[in-house]
């Protein structure tokens, strides 16, 4: 490109510049000189194109500000002024990402894209809706908090609250894992905006105004309090040139105080309980969780970091993990509680260890087996082994340069995002080379993790031992107090307030249907788009009865698997144990060894191991497969152990009795924890499965269906469980 560090580009000073060589490119660091914008360039080969912005939105209180914003700024700009551009450029674009994000103290706007010129139009659109917003206020009012009587038209029928955001944080918050997520911030993050719950609370949005909205975009949503990232192959100079002419050339610098101060730590350990809604009608004595948890190392500190994360791997990525197993081997719970692991998405990362389908009186015992484990392993030593295995999972992620769920260049992004917020080192972030080296000479010299363990837990006096519990009464007093609320305000309105919001609500839902004239919004030609395939290259070979396919593929010294078989020869009651056959042949023992052992070794030699019952549709005719595939990854170095563990799994596993119970427990307790953001998904499967056999198949592998399955196996004893999955494998399985 010809540019070095503290040369210009347009309006931009280049403050840094470094060779990635992992991603074959390098990495830009500039600064906008009239506005103080920050922006990070990845400059690489990859023809996927990504953008992002995003501003430091610590939230004041929770009302949900930022997160009602975030809908708002989506629903139509200066340039684009339509109800929803960013839901009507889905049908004019080849977008492979297209979102918005609302963190714990950030917003975020970013897409991707292997189309040059429909990288152009979603820049022009994401620019001026995130700098130029409308901000109408019938736009809060249909996103955010607005008055309607239960019937729209009728003033006697009663006051109510409506809103998008609104709605969809009562049943964010319905959850044990957004209990627990409430006294991590609460407790943990006393007097700081963390304390706030940023997606905002249903019994706090009323109080947000449409002035309030619009005074916390001007202060937050200006160039000196935003931070931009690209990556890909499209020329920097194009892009700058974009966000300078359609966003930055209209705003001068601005001094923006949106920084967090640090914790103010704790001299003692603290506890807290926070309730979650439960059913009167279902038995709730072991559906309490328990979590103990502790403030740790700065975020943006990139070797401090990665160190708890290695010690996070270690400690419970596993079933081999010596705290996850102590923790699941006590019997005290069926899975990890919410907020086990690393979370590094406060400014001072969070580490917590527990366990959820506990009775909350058991809250004490769980904390006892978190703190002896770790003093056992800050006294007996931390096996290398495990600590290898941890650092292989993580140099193989930083290796693979997937698409796969998420868009590698928005991994990237993600990866340095700590940093990058919390004026950290986004290159040592990125490519962590030298923080591993740096961990390698601190092992060699010893004991580095058993007194990362001191130093950061046992000997760390800020940590809270939280717990979630079950309040069949939580939704009753918060609907009444609700009511109450809304009676009161209700006694007071006008005849001229009621007609205004009942001509509210007529107006809202005339806008909602109303046709719209996108002609503003940019879009894509038949010329633009590709109008083949690219041509994968691909060999076949036989192999007694199986045929094998080869994909020679740039995979960065990573080898891909699927061992795909037919299903469809079980019958319906063995097929309704497929997922529980999925998740136990990668967590139970095999060829001699116990499933502790077989983790470890998923863990040192592959980069994930995992199994599927799966239902693909045929183009070629009206017809499906029904394939259980098992499937893995693994550096090229490592091919053959990797080979030898597969093999080991499909061909001598050895399900105990007792770990069938604990997979099946585990299983079914985190469907229970979860199914309120499920109920969408559970709701579509079970459509489908009155239309078609395919559909049918699918509810009962992913839907309601094995929801009633997993629920009667957790019910029966372990001699029950011994008599149907007899050692696991039932040679009528694939």
């Amino acid at each position: 490109m010809g540019i070095t560090a503290s040369s210009t580009i347009g309006g931009y000073t280049i403050t840094r510049r470094e060779p990635l060589a992992r991603l074959e490119g390098e990495y830009l660091e500039l600064e906008h000189q009239r506005t103080g914008a920050k922006h990070i360039h990845i400059q690489c080969p990859d023809d996927n194109n990504a953008f992002a912005v995003f501003f430091s939105t610590p939230p004041p209180d929770s009302t949900g500000v930022a997160h009602i914003l975030e809908h708002v700024v989506l629903a139509g700009s200066q340039r684009f002024p339509v109800r929803d551009p960013f839901f009507s450029m889905t049908r004019r674009t080849l977008a492979t990402f297209m979102n918005a994000l609302t963190g714990a103290d950030w917003t975020m706007y970013l897409f991707s894209t292997r189309n040059a010129k429909d990288y152009v139009n979603l820049l022009e659109v994401y620019l001026d809706a995130t700098f130029f917003p409308r901000l109408d206020e019938d736009s809060f009012k249909q996103e955010g908090i607005r008055f309607e009587f239960e019937e729209p038209t009728d003033p006697e029928s009663g006051l109510r609250y409506k809103g998008v955001v609104f709605n969809e944080m009562k049943g964010a918050l319905a959850t044990s894992s957004s209990a627990v997520d409430r006294a991590i911030g609460k407790t943990l993050f006393k007097d700081l905006p963390y304390q706030h719950i940023s997606g905002g609370d249903p019994q706090d949005i009323p109080n947000l105004t449409w002035e309030n909205l619009r005074a916390f975009h001007a202060r937050h949503y200006h160039p000196s309090n935003a931070r931009f990232y690209t990556y890909g192959n499209q020329a920097l100079e194009v892009t700058l040139e974009a966000i300078e002419r359609d966003a930055l050339a209209r705003f001068q610098r601005m001094e923006i105080d949106a920084k967090i101060p640090d914790v103010a730590r704790a001299a003692k350990p603290m506890a807290a309980v926070e309730p979650y809604p439960a059913s009167a009608t279902e038995d709730n004595s072991r559906k309490a969780q328990a979590l103990t948890a502790w403030v740790t190392v700065p975020s943006a500190d990139s070797f401090r970091s990665l160190a708890m994360k290695v010690l996070a791997e270690v400690l419970l990525s596993n079933a081999g993990s010596p705290l996850r197993k102590a923790l699941i081997d006590s019997g005290l719970g069926s899975a990890l509680a919410d907020g086990s692991g690393l979370q590094d998405d406060y400014k001072e990362s969070v580490f917590g260890a527990g366990l959820k389908g506990i009775v909350a009186e058991d809250a004490e015992k769980v904390q006892e087996v978190v703190l002896d484990t770790l003093k056992r392993l800050a006294d007996n030593g931390v096996e290398k082994e495990q600590v290898d295995a941890a650092i292989h999972h993580l140099e193989f992620e930083k290796r693979e340069r997937s698409n796969a769920g998420f868009p590698y260049a928005l991994r990237l992004l993600f990866a340095s995002l700590p940093a990058y917020h919390y004026e950290g080192d986004p290159v040592a972030a990125l490519d962590f080379d030298a923080d591993l080296e740096r961990l390698e000479k601190a092992r060699a010299e010893g004991r580095f993790f058993e007194t990362l363990i001191r130093a950061e837990l046992l000997d760390n006096p800020h940590r809270a031992l939280l717990t979630a519990v079950p309040d069949t009464q939580l939704e009753e007093r918060q609907r009444q107090a609700e009511m109450d609320r809304l009676a009161a305000i209700e006694s007071r309105l006008t005849d001229a307030e009621r007609k205004g919001i009942v001509e509210d609500a007529l107006r809202l839902k005339a806008e909602q249907e109303a046709k719209q004239d996108l002609s503003s919004l940019p879009t894509l030609e038949l010329a633009d788009i590709p109008m083949k395939f690219e041509d994968v290259p691909s060999r076949d070979a036989s192999l007694r009865t199986a045929t094998v396919e080869f994909y020679p593929q740039p995979t960065n010294g990573i080898t891909y698997l699927d061992v795909r078989s037919d299903f469809s020869r079980l019958s319906t009651e063995q097929k309704d144990l497929l997922p529980l056959f999925s998740r136990v042949l990668t967590q139970s023992g095999a060829a001699g060894q116990d499933y502790a052992e077989i983790a470890t070794r998923i863990a040192a030699t592959t980069g994930g191991i995992g199994a599927a019952a799966q239902i693909q549709s045929l183009a070629a005719r009206d017809d499906y497969l029904q394939s259980f595939v098992v499937s893995g990854r693994a550096l090229d170095r490592n091919a053959q152990p990797f080979i030898e563990l597969v093999t080991d799994l499909v061909a001598r596993l050895d399900v105990k009795p007792k770990r069938l119970k604990e997979v099946i427990a585990e299983i079914s307790t985190r469907l229970e924890t979860s199914i309120a953001g499920l109920g969408f998904q559970f709701a579509l499967l079970r459509a489908h499965s009155k239309l078609s056999s395919e559909g049918a198949i699918n509810d009962r592998l992913q839907g309601i269906g094995m929801l009633h399955t997993m629920r009667r196996l957790a019910r029966l004893d372990e001699a029950a469980h011994h008599r149907h999955v007899r050692g696991g494998h039932d040679p009528a399985a694939p």
